[in-house]
């Protein structure tokens, strides 16, 4: 909180000095000259609601003896404006005292709260952002974006949602319907849920693709789409819900050298004819192996991504994770239902499931003979109880000894 001194001097004789407008009763010293200065009574609580009465509880005067406090209330103060369209920055109000006129500084907060609905962050030129929602959206099946909200003070009710960015979601949000002002969508969601645009809305789709353009991430592409496409180059990132929408006619896509992928990123479950994925060359984030499965490059090493839902992956011909780092996350595989086997590669040393269950998952196979790979903790829990191990024969009795590997020591056989 920035203080504003105003003194108060009087040139009298030495014997007869006394402190000017004392909050002390005149009982200072000759000598002393105090300065008087308006603060929150609470350290840097000088924020205030949008359209927010003055609060007489919020500031005080002080001198620079610190000994009193007198509470600024609102008959004492002229120029306070709540209602300003200036957020987070200093504003002045003056505060009448002792025929004094003293700064008062004060900020309207850029957050509001609509009790038990949401949580927003207001921006000067009059737009919203929502950015929570009450009761959270964990149970929500599908959700639009409000254009307005009528619950604001005005001139609050008519300025337009723009923005939406909150993260309490979780796969249950099955469709979500993006508000007829909104421009950015920057939220987890769901991790398949679809983007449905508003009609005549700000986001909309262009030749079949729905890109955020202010943080140039891909939402959704279009149903229609089909055969082989590629990205456009205009795209420099992909929502884990990029793909949800259901298509079976796109056969190949490609990401172009633009994308950086999270690794919190769930493939393409809904493009069922999907048979490739495809990297633009001069992406130095992501590749593609000859048989078209996805990979991050993630602090030098490389992790699995996404597979084509349109591939078949069977005991007889499994997913083979190819030149993948010594770490294998397989959180990837979450409800790739054509994945029947998976194949490590020989290098691993390590891998983890952490958050999702995959029962589609008959067998994994571990071919590495230099040593028992471990799993982290808890990930053998999310394979079915009937998917089996296999490992080299040089080591199944190894595998079989292993405390990490003692849940499932049952159904872990040598590689035939």
């Amino acid at each position: 909180m920035r203080k504003v001194h105003l003194f108060c001097l009087l040139f009298v004789p030495a014997f007869a000095l006394t402190a000017c407008g004392g909050l002390n009763d005149g009982t200072e010293s000759s000598s002393t000259v105090l300065t008087y200065y308006v603060e929150p009574k609470l350290e840097r609580y000088n924020s205030v609601k949008f359209a927010s009465a003055f609060d007489d509880t919020q500031f005080v005067i002080t001198d620079s003896s610190s000994l009193k406090q007198i509470p600024v209330t609102s008959d004492m103060v002229t120029g306070f404006n709540s209602s300003q369209n200036s957020f987070d920055k200093d504003l002045t109000a003056k505060v009448a005292y002792q025929k004094m006129s003293l700064d008062l500084v004060y900020q309207i907060s850029s957050t509001y709260s609509v009790d038990g609905a949401y949580d927003l962050k207001l921006s000067s030129d009059q737009a919203i952002e929502i950015s929570r929602i009450y009761p959270s959206g964990k149970t929500l099946s599908t959700y639009t974006v409000p254009d307005t909200i009528s619950a604001l003070p005005a001139p609050l009710n008519t300025w337009p949602v723009t923005t939406f960015s909150d993260t309490t979601f979780t796969d249950a949000l099955t469709t979500f319907h993006l508000g007829k002002n909104q421009t950015s969508l920057d939220s987890l969601l769901g991790n398949f849920t679809q983007i449905i645009p508003a009609e005549n809305g700000a986001l909309k789709y262009d030749n079949g693709f729905l890109i955020d353009g202010i943080n140039h991430k891909l939402l959704g592409m279009s149903a229609d789409l089909s055969g082989e496409v590629s990205i456009p180059s205009d795209v420099t990132s992909l929502a884990s819900y990029s793909f949800a929408t259901p298509n079976s006619k796109i056969t190949k896509l490609t990401i172009p050298s633009t994308v950086k992928l999270g690794l919190s990123f769930y493939g393409a479950v809904a493009l069922t004819g999907l048979t490739a994925f495809g990297v633009e060359s001069g992406n130095t984030h992501l590749q593609a192996d000859q048989n078209g499965t996805l990979y991050v490059i993630s602090n030098g090493g490389t992790l699995a991504a996404a597979v084509p839902m349109g591939k078949s992956y069977t005991v007889a011909s499994p997913l083979v994770l190819e030149n993948t780092s010594k770490s294998s996350p397989l959180d990837f595989l979450y409800q790739c239902t054509n994945v029947k086997a998976v194949t490590l590669s020989d290098t691993a040393t390590y891998f983890s499931v952490s958050s999702y269950d995959l029962p589609s998952i008959e067998r994994l196979t571990l071919p590495g003979t230099t040593a028992v790979v471990k799993p982290s903790a808890g990930s053998l829990a999310h394979f079915s109880t009937t998917c089996v191990f296999k490992v080299p024969s040089s080591l199944l009795a190894d595998y079989q000894a292993s405390d990490d590997w003692s849940s499932v020591k049952d159904r872990i056989s040598a590689i035939a």
